[in-house]
Parts: C-alpha cells; sequence; structure tokens
C-alpha cells in the first residue's frame, strides 16, 4: 500500500468539500445581511429610475426626493447623487447641485457626466476658472468623445469671458 489509501481519502474529502461549497452556491444560500444589502440596491436602484422619469418629465422637486432616497439606501452611489444635482441644477440651486456632482467625483473621479455638471455649475455661480479646470477634466477623460467636444466649446466661451471680466 503505497500510500494510496489515504490519497484517495485526501481526494475524497476535497470533492466532498467541493460539493458542499458548490451546493450551498447553487441553492441560493446567502447571509441575511448579503440578501438585506441586495434588496436595498435593487431598492435604490428603484428610486433613481423613478427620479430620472421625474426628470425627464419636468418633475424636478419629485426627481430631487426620490433621488435622495436612493442616496439614503445606498450611500455610495454616484449616479444617484448625479440625479441629485441634475434636480438642483433645474430648480437653479446651484450651489447644491455642484455638492451632488462633487460627491459623485468623489465616488467615480472618471464620471464625464459629474464633471461636465460641475463645469456647468461654477459657470452659473460665475467661477469661471473652476468651470474651465471642470471642463478641461471632462476633456482629459476622454478627448474624442461628445463631451470633450461640448467641453471645449464651454472652455473658449468661458475663457473669453474671464478674459473680459480680467481686463475690466
Amino acid at each position: 500500500m503505497n500510500g494510496k489509501p489515504k490519497q484517495l481519502r485526501i481526494l475524497s474529502f476535497a470533492a466532498g468539500c467541493v460539493v458542499i461549497v458548490l451546493s450551498a452556491f447553487l441553492c441560493g444560500c446567502e447571509s441575511e445581511t448579503d440578501r438585506k444589502a441586495r434588496e436595498s440596491d435593487r431598492e435604490a436602484h428603484g428610486h433613481l429610475d423613478d427620479g430620472v422619469e421625474h426628470l425627464e418629465a419636468g418633475r424636478y422637486a419629485e426627481a430631487l426626493a426620490a433621488c435622495r432616497k436612493a442616496i439614503v439606501l445606498k450611500p455610495d452611489f454616484a449616479d444617484a447623487y448625479c440625479g441629485v444635482g441634475c434636480a438642483c441644477f433645474r430648480l437653479k440651486k446651484y450651489p447644491d447641485a455642484l455638492a451632488a456632482f462633487m460627491q459623485a467625483v468623489a465616488l467615480e473621479p472618471d464620471n464625464m457626466f459629474a464633471h461636465s455638471y460641475m463645469g456647468s455649475c461654477y459657470e452659473k455661480l460665475e467661477q469661471y476658472s473652476h468651470a474651465i479646470a471642470a471642463f478641461r477634466k471632462v476633456i482629459a477623460i476622454k478627448p474624442g468623445g461628445k463631451y470633450a467636444y461640448l467641453a471645449r466649446r464651454h472652455i473658449r466661451e468661458l475663457t473669453s469671458k474671464r478674459d473680459e471680466l480680467r481686463s475690466e
């Protein structure tokens, strides 16, 4: 018996462990915490979807409320912060919009949408240098994209405005 029975026992034990782990995975066994997190995530996405519908319909206060509900359920939800930012922007609450987009960027540093809207918020707040910097970030993220084209146009306009103000 040159060790084969011991190897068979080890292989048999390992195969049994694999079967147990695989069956637990396939039967959908998950912890209560994981299940609650998954449900919360799904609910947060539902609130964001509602918020987007409200935004598209011009119901900005309702959009803001729905997106904020999404954030309560999922505090690291960058898209929900973008929804809050868009609603605040449409409501002309530019400082609040800017704060929401800044939070989205903190969560997703290469979020072109958030950087683009940050530039627009800074523009509305007449902080042209900050607006230009935000639009430059859009270009740096994806130089050949649609947002980059629009960002270049904004930069030209804002540079002109900024320079006019400096010359006065």
